[in-house]
């Protein structure tokens, strides 16, 4: 059960279901996690400092290239995971977000990090993609890949706020 969920008839959805901190339940959800403004867009991780949190990530890594074929036209390994873990995280300032909308409401973005600091553990498993993505949207492409991430939100510092975690 995720931490919006609610087990209970008594509680409202999106409302916290712990009993232990039904102070919480009586705020509206978007007070529930913490906001980063850049812009016009208004980032919203799951996994923050603030909240006592760190996340493990498995991968399965699935691409063209031969077993071992750790660099080639797509970049190698490490690049292509940083460029993942840059993508999990609530950019670090306005530069990162490249080409920006013009002025109008704010736009949320929910994001799995506050900051690729708080990933602890890391697996990676790679393998070769035999068939075809599961995305017709657009022709493959030579680089392509396939990822198959399972995440786990672990407590690091014990608090009210992430009694569900534990």
């Amino acid at each position: 059960m995720s931490i919006l969920e609610s087990s209970s008839p008594s509680t409202k959805p999106g409302q916290l279901h712990s009993p232990t901190i039904a102070a919480a339940q009586q705020k509206p959800q978007s007070e529930l996690f913490y906001k980063f403004s850049i812009g016009r867009y208004v980032f919203i991780p799951l996994v923050t400092r603030l909240h006592g949190l760190v996340s493990e990530i498995d991968i399965t890594f699935l691409r063209r290239e031969d077993p071992g074929a750790i660099i080639n036209a797509g970049g190698d390994i490490d690049n292509r995971l940083k460029t993942l873990f840059d993508a999990l995280r609530l950019p670090h300032d306005a530069t990162e977000l490249g080409r920006q909308t013009g002025p109008g409401d704010p736009i949320d973005i929910f994001c799995l990090l506050e900051d690729d600091v708080l990933i602890t553990r890391l697996g990676l498993l790679t393998g070769r993609l035999i068939g075809p993505l599961h995305s017709n949207a657009q022709p493959e492409k030579p680089t392509d890949v396939e990822l198959q991430m399972h995440i786990t939100v672990k407590v690091n510092h014990g608090m009210i706020a992430n009694l569900d975690f534990l």
